[in-house]
């Protein structure tokens, strides 16, 4: 479609036919009509040019001979009146001793004095137009290189003639000044090609060649010169942002379009219009009634009269445009990547960058379709690879912002504690308009265990997110951006225009979300070595897990994000592990100590609430009670939010295993397996329960028959019914403390756990097997009773 050579529009009966046709063919239409038009105004201005000329200068030299003409009669007329044909010849010779040379030489003396102050009179009016015409502007850039070069013909003639007036040195220096102020304002209206126009272009180029004269290579080489210190200086200025790279890539297209639009018919026709006639019978001069040429005309030296303006005819090519252009393209294209590159510098906002790169690559596109410009598929690659630089470093910079998130990682655990009551909040005044988001905001915090420092924290962390989710959604953008349907050209006249469409629409964006990936990855891995290394430093367990959470908590949203992997599974879940069993050792601690405190020593057994037949336990130790109240209190001191399965995990591992180090210390030694009998047979004795707990007697003991006696050891250690109580105890909270098995923990050996203690107890005690199977029955009634008051705790 690109290649389809439009109709002649004289073949078009009505102007509606012609937008039947593409949009493309119509602009072409409209070229062609513009271009028949001018050709015919120029030709029609030619003609009548010099049809005027021609009569003007007819009617000049009728009204001279008609001047001659009656000076003749009048002479003639009187020659008859007063002589004959002697007088006549006394009067010659007496004419030729009277008149002689001297006299002429006094009459061309005066004639020279009267020319000299007509032609000042004229340069005077010439410096006088110049100056108003460029002070009044308007692109009569030609008139006034006319009237100047007029106005140095008649400074040559007048310091030529002799007699110099007094100003003429001062009116040459005012010739030279307004040459320069004319040079001046014809670079002006060169780089306002946008708003003169092809003719008028044409023109100023006109004027420069007149005033300077200069040979057409020479326009040529200007002409492009001050068009490109005008990009050199856009490029290098300090305005450097989106829409001053725009005006000068508009600059740019502007100029390449009118140099081959001018040069060289344009230029050669106006040039070649300059010489048609002599300067001072030139139209333009004529119409300035201030140089009273009408007046001081006649006394003009001929020289003047006669001269017409030569500039030199060196043929100037097609080609040799395109060469020139082509030369000067390359220059101004790595100006404009530097223009560029100097704007993206500045920018800091990632999708600002993004906005500049689509507008440049368009106009670019838009470029190399209309004009063919084979090396803009570089440039356009360039200025994409400047763009990618600069995207990268943005999206560095924003990514390692994060790095100091858990900068000055310390203990929060005491204004936690002073604020882990979340009803404290209905003492403070919240604004509760536009969804009360204050409010929610402090609930969470309450909830979540978040104090002071650690708000900080997840400010930092929710501001790195939603900065590198704004970097993501700006690199998808780069996906979405529809080069074709954003011109109004074709990209087919672009060389490999689907693969650079690729490169900008595919490439990038992967380069940059990998570049993005690996530097998410490696501040996310610093992060948590920090937490790692913070862990070694701060004793509050609770403030590094909390940490932990709220990053294992970006790193999910990462995830979905960029895809990042940071790795090192096994190392994060290794560190949470010792965390917990950090927090369960802290949590436990006073607990522990109120156990070994209180179950080392004797108690009176309230008995009288023991219940059954025979009497057994129902309701857990006043000890027991306060050490599960005490660990309760421990918890929640620490925050609900720490809480999940495998904190509580390790907390009752730990539990069991201290517990049951210090009930051991506690019992008695054992010396020798009781046995027990009943209606005068051995049997065996088994106690199973919900929590897991269950113990079998030896065989042997159980094959011997005879009755279970208390060891002389077991007065020295607590009484029976303490023991009893005791193993109610030991059975409530290990079923507190009950845990599924893994495999690797039925491997382990567990000589040091409540289970183990439990079935010492119960080989200790003698206890019947209906006795033992109600113990355990109890200590799970119990347990469906109370669990509210340690719900936390056991869960």
């Amino acid at each position: 479609m690109a290649g389809q050579q439009p109709p002649d529009p004289r073949t078009l009966d009505t102007w509606e036919n012609a937008f039947q046709y593409p949009l493309p063919i119509v602009r072409k239409m409209e070229l062609q009509l513009r271009r028949n038009i001018e050709e015919n105004r120029q030709k029609l201005r030619t003609l009548v040019g010099a049809s005027y000329r021609d009569l003007l200068g007819t009617a000049e030299r009728i009204i001279e001979m008609d001047g001659q003409m009656r000076g003749v009669e009048g002479e003639l007329g009187e020659v008859g009146r007063r002589c004959d044909g002697g007088r006549i010849e006394r009067i010659g010779v007496n004419f030729g001793r009277l008149r002689g040379v001297g006299l002429r030489e006094g009459r061309e003396r005066e004639r020279g004095g009267l020319r000299a102050v007509a032609q000042t009179k004229v340069l005077q009016s010439c410096l006088v137009v110049a100056r108003r015409i460029m002070r009044r502007g308007g692109g009569e850039a030609l008139v006034v290189a006319k009237v100047l070069v007029l106005g140095r013909l008649l400074c040559k003639s007048v310091e030529e003639g002799g007699e110099k007036p007094a100003v003429l040195e001062e009116l040459r220096r005012r010739l030279g000044l307004l040459r320069k102020r004319l040079v001046a304002y014809i670079d002006r209206s060169l780089l306002k090609t946008s708003t003169v126009g092809n003719d008028g272009l044409a023109q100023s180029l006109a004027a420069y060649a007149l005033v300077t004269s200069s040979s057409a290579k020479d326009v040529l080489r200007h002409f492009l010169n001050i068009h490109l210190e005008r990009i050199e200086s856009e490029a290098e200025g300090e305005n450097t942002s989106k829409s001053a790279i725009l005006e000068v890539l508009d600059f740019y297209k502007q100029t390449l379009e009118s140099s081959r639009a001018v040069f060289p018919r344009a230029f050669m026709e106006a040039v070649a219009r300059l010489s048609k006639g002599p300067l001072l019978r030139d139209p333009q001069i004529t119409a300035l009634t201030e140089l009273n040429i009408d007046l001081y005309g006649d006394w003009v030296a001929e020289e003047v009269q006669s001269f017409t303006p030569w500039l030199r005819h060196e043929s100037l090519a097609t080609s040799e445009v395109q060469a020139a252009l082509k030369s000067w393209s390359m220059e101004a294209q790595k100006m404009l990547l530097t223009a560029v590159t100097t704007c993206i510098d500045v920018q800091k906002d990632f999708s600002a960058v993004v906005e500049v790169r689509r507008a440049v690559v368009l106009r670019y596109m838009a470029m190399a379709s209309l004009h063919n410009d084979e090396h803009v598929s570089d440039t356009i690659r360039e200025v994409a690879a400047v763009t990618r630089r600069r995207l990268g470093e943005i999206a560095k910079r924003t990514v390692h912002a994060g790095s100091d998130s858990f900068s000055g990682l310390r203990n929060d655990s005491a204004s936690h504690q002073a604020t882990s009551d979340i009803w404290n909040l209905a003492s403070q005044d919240f604004d509760l308009h536009a969804g009360a988001k204050s409010f929610r905001t402090a609930i969470l915090a309450k909830q979540h265990g978040r104090g002071h420092e650690l708000q900080v924290i997840c400010r930092k962390l929710d501001g790195w997110v939603e900065d590198i989710e704004a970097l993501v959604q700006s690199v998808q953008q780069l996906r979405t951006v529809r080069w074709h349907s954003e011109l109004d050209v074709d990209l087919d006249d672009l060389e490999d225009s689907d693969a650079l469409v690729d490169e900008l629409n595919k490439d990038d964006p992967d380069k940059l979300l990998a570049q993005l990936r690996k530097g998410v990855g490696e501040v996310l891995k610093k992060l948590y070595d920090g937490i790692c290394d913070a862990a070694q430093s701060v004793d509050d367990p609770a403030t590094i897990l909390r940490a932990l959470r709220e990053l294992k908590r970006r790193e999910s949203a990462l995830h979905d994000l960029v895809d990042v992997d940071v790795g090192d599974d096994e190392g994060t879940a290794q560190l949470i592990s010792s965390l917990h069993h950090a927090l369960a050792v802290q949590v436990s601690k006073e607990a522990l100590a109120l156990w070994s405190s209180e179950h080392g020593r004797h108690h009176n057994v309230a008995t009288t609430l023991w219940d059954g037949s025979p009497v057994l336990p129902v309701q857990i130790s006043p000890t027991a009670f306060k050490v599960l109240t005490n660990l309760h209190g421990s918890m929640a001191d620490v925050g609900h939010d720490l809480w999940s399965a495998r904190a509580v995990d390790a907390l009752k591992r730990h539990l069991d295993k201290e517990l049951a180090i210090s009930l051991g210390d506690a019992l008695p030694p054992r010396t020798s397996l009781p046995t027990t009998t009943k209606n005068g047979h051995a049997y065996e004795e088994e106690l199973s329960s919900n929590g897991g707990v269950t113990t079998t007697v030896d065989h042997e003991t159980k094959a011997a028959g005879v009755e279970a006696t208390e060891t002389n050891d077991e007065q020295s250690v607590r009484s029976r019914e303490d023991q009893i109580q005791s193993l109610f105890d030991i059975l409530y909270i290990g079923r507190i403390l009950h845990r599924p098995e893994t495999t690797s923990q039925k491997n382990e050996e567990k000589k040091e756990s409540l289970h183990n203690q439990a079935s010492e107890l119960f080989t200790h005690l003698d206890l019947e097997h209906s006795a033992r199977e109600r113990l355990t029955k109890s200590a799970n009634e119990y347990w469906k009773r109370t669990y509210l008051l340690f719900g936390f705790a056991g869960r």
